[in-house]
């Protein structure tokens, strides 16, 4: 059984029309707890230590479960507050829990890159990024989660950032 912690936000609704329109294809009795929600807009170090300590609790409230905890974390390579909570959640599920996955994902195409890209926020321009649907996304990771790995990189497509924003302003003349 699939549970999303935290459905809300555009990967959550991928996951849960994924699940809905296909099933729930885990014909096993695991229960798969899939935490997708971290505050990517916010990369204060503020915002990124509360998330840390959100995801902890989380850890540390399923400590005696024998589910599957699923992270979703990322490719960026990008310094900062966000990719150092991320890596360090990471390494607190690794020691925390033997039954877990994590799946490293690119930059996802929604609102927030899209708007980002539209008004020259995403940094660097120009140069490329690695970016993937919600969908192929959410695909992806249920497809995966029965396989042995336990750390997963689901790569995505490299895209011209100045393309790509002149795709995403041709769209919206």
């Amino acid at each position: 059984m699939i549970k999303l912690i935290n459905g809300r936000g555009q990967l959550g609704m991928a996951l849960q029309n994924y699940i809905k329109t296909l099933g729930d294809p885990t014909p096993d009795d695991t229960e798969y707890l899939i935490y997708h929600t971290w505050n990517i807009e916010d990369q204060s170090l503020e915002a990124q230590i509360k998330e840390y300590e959100k995801f902890s609790k989380f850890v540390y409230d399923i400590r005696d479960s024998n589910c599957l905890c699923v992270f979703i974390s990322t490719l960026h390579e990008n310094d900062g507050h966000y990719l150092y909570y991320k890596m360090k959640a990471e390494s607190l599920l690794k020691e925390e829990r033997n039954n877990y996955k994590i799946y490293r994902i690119p930059y996802m195409i929604g609102k927030g890159l899209c708007h980002k890209i539209i008004y020259d926020k995403y940094d660097p321009l120009p140069g490329k990024i690695e970016v993937s649907t919600l969908q192929k996304i959410a695909y992806r990771i249920i497809g995966h989660l029965q396989g042995p790995e336990k750390l997963i990189c689901l790569h995505g497509d490299w895209l011209d950032v100045n393309s790509l924003k002149e795709a995403l302003l041709y769209e919206r003349a």
